[in-house]
């Protein structure tokens, strides 16, 4: 997945936050839920993306959410 592919992934998950929460602080300002997800989108690449490859790989991703699993 690229930042352009998780980036959309987060406008769709913000929009369904913001319509179940319009009150949050985080949705008061003009075009925040495309801010918010280009800043988590970003956020998650620097810290998942291990080889920075720019691609956010499912076996990236695992490391990241279950390190205990690597250890095995």
């Amino acid at each position: 997945m690229n930042i352009q592919q998780l980036t959309r992934y987060f406008v769709s998950v913000f929009s369904i936050l913001k319509s179940l929460h319009p009150e949050a602080p985080e949705f008061q300002q003009d075009d925040s839920v495309k801010t918010l997800a280009s800043s988590t989108a970003s956020t998650c690449m620097k810290n998942f993306d291990i080889d920075e490859d720019n691609k956010l790989s499912v076996d990236e991703f695992r490391a990241y959410f279950f390190p205990q699993a690597q250890a095995r």
